[in-house]
């Protein structure tokens, strides 16, 4: 018998405990409504997971006309199979991929939500090049990612130990400075030129500020909304989602002045 990990809705938007659905439900609806206010006529989602955002019944209706589903992990991506043949009346072209080489082409929009806080500073530098690669001069990417900091932090580790059944990766000096004065201390290594991996699970140490800044050394970022209290400062919410638009395109310098603003040399 094969054992296999639990589907991602199970754990997310289709939580049986509205304390975890909500928040999930509530993110992916206002970025399917930035997906649909943007009106791109080509679109392309980095690290798709099982395709949730699809299953928002306004933009299932108003797709762009071409869309790219990148998702590598194995399960997630047959989560993303299973899914997909679940939209009644697809209005797009859609082509789904375990492979970034295999997308060709560019998109005036590129989403990657949920995705860069769990990728290592190479991977991150890949993901930027493929930026510079297949989003149009004029287009517009849509980054979301956790807010992992703050009071939000403390309730987001009782979700997860008490109703997701997971241990906690801090200590309780570490979660208490990262909960009261913002101060995160990333165990997991996120900025590390030489890494080999291409995956990292936890939230645990991901600093979105960090990621900003990075950010921002070759594009232009704009915080779009908080999720799920647009209202509320990060703090005090779950996610954000950002628009980026790149200034920088050579694949060289971009790794360069990544590099850099990671704390690596010239």
């Amino acid at each position: 018998m094969i054992d296999r990990a639990p589907a991602y809705s199970s754990y997310t938007y289709a939580h049986p405990n509205w304390l975890v659905s909500y928040p999930h439900i509530k993110r992916n609806k206002l970025i399917a409504q930035e997906i649909i206010a943007i009106g791109a006529s080509e679109w392309c989602d980095y690290g798709a997971g099982d395709g949730g955002l699809l299953l928002i019944p306004e933009l299932a209706k108003r797709l762009p006309r071409s869309v790219v589903l990148y998702e590598p992990d194995e399960q997630m991506h047959n989560e993303l199979v299973r899914n997909i043949a679940c939209l009644t009346e697809p209005s797009a072209n859609i082509t789904l991929t375990r492979s970034p080489m295999s997308v060709s082409g560019t998109f005036s929009l590129i989403t990657a939500c949920e995705v860069l806080e769990h990728l290592p500073l190479p991977e991150r530098i890949r993901f930027y090049q493929f930026l510079a690669a297949h989003l149009k001069d004029d287009g517009i990417a849509l980054i979301e990612v956790p807010v992992e900091f703050g009071p939000i932090l403390l309730a987001k580790e009782w979700g997860r130990k008490f109703l997701k059944g997971r241990a906690s990766h801090y200590g309780v000096k570490e979660l208490i400075a990262a909960a009261t004065i913002g101060r995160i201390t990333d165990k997991h290594c996120r900025y590390q030129i030489t890494d080999s991996r291409t995956f990292i699970s936890p939230h645990h140490g991901f600093d979105i500020n960090r990621l900003i800044a990075e950010m921002k050394s070759i594009g232009m970022v704009q915080e779009l909304f908080r999720s799920p209290f647009p209202l509320l400062p990060r703090w005090l919410n779950q996610a954000v989602l950002f628009s980026f638009r790149l200034t920088e395109r050579s694949p060289s310098m971009i790794q360069e002045a990544v590099h850099v603003m990671s704390g690596g040399k010239s």
